[in-house]
């Protein structure tokens, strides 16, 4: 039986630095709760970390995992019915921050 390339939907995907022989590597992991344990599986290694940074992608890493981040967000709350609440709210910091460099005030 063969590995799923699907997030399963209980999950959580993050970067992730690991040591070894002496480097550090960026790696994207998946982590599941399967009963009362945690499962890990590395999804990715992207590389050195020094050489990352060297070269500016780790930066161009980071913005896109949080891009991504942001759209899962999203994705999980319109399958909690809190769709449009969250997808206005996000569409709004991603304005406002694009256009006059401010996020909006929080209303509660």
């Amino acid at each position: 039986m063969g590995t799923s390339n699907r997030v399963a939907p209980d999950s959580h995907m993050y970067f992730r630095r690991k040591q070894s022989q002496g480097r550090i590597y960026l790696q994207i992991v998946e982590s599941q709760r399967i009963g009362d344990q945690v499962r890990q599986r590395v999804i990715a290694t992207l590389g050195r970390l020094d050489e990352l940074e060297a070269s500016g992608q780790l930066d161009r890493l980071l913005r896109s995992g949080a891009r991504l981040a942001q759209q899962a967000m999203v994705l999980q709350a319109a399958r909690q019915d809190e769709g449009l609440t969250v997808a206005v709210r996000a569409l709004a910091r991603r304005c406002c921050s694009t256009v006059c460099g401010q996020r909006p005030v929080a209303r509660t």
